[in-house]
């Protein structure tokens, strides 16, 4: 259970499913906005599979409950990232963003022009490093 009384940065309000986010998770993004510096806007946590299904996640997606009923899945964002022209490629907000949380120990991240997928998930291929265009 999370003590979101512990948490610097995040409210339980910014996750779908809060609950179920697996505690070891919010406390590396905690680590993650202190070292960052900046603000930080989670654009998608938890998915129900119908949801992450017609968003075109992946099958056992990070984004989805676990076996044991946790997920881990995060989506980030910066205010600078939405606000960039240059839309087709991460920017400099993307790739120091990934800099950071490879140092802090994320092994499973995907990097898209406007936003950073962050998970943990102890059962799905890591490390894992992808990405595409938003």
């Amino acid at each position: 259970m999370i003590d979101w009384t512990r948490i610097r940065f995040f409210k339980a309000t910014e996750f779908i499913e809060s609950q179920k986010l697996r505690p070891e998770m919010i406390h590396a993004l905690d680590d993650l906005r202190f070292r960052f510096g900046r603000s930080l806007i989670v654009t998608s946590s938890y998915r129900e599979p119908a949801q992450n299904a017609q968003v075109g996640g992946v099958t056992r997606s990070a984004h989805t409950l676990a076996a044991d009923g946790f997920y881990s899945g995060v989506d980030l964002t910066t205010q600078g990232a939405l606000a960039r022209i240059n839309k087709k490629v991460p920017g400099y907000e993307m790739w120091t963003l990934f800099i950071i949380a490879r140092e802090l120990g994320f092994r499973r991240i995907g990097i898209y022009p406007k936003h950073l997928h962050l998970d943990l998930e102890p059962l799905l291929p890591s490390p894992a490093l992808w990405g595409d265009s938003d």
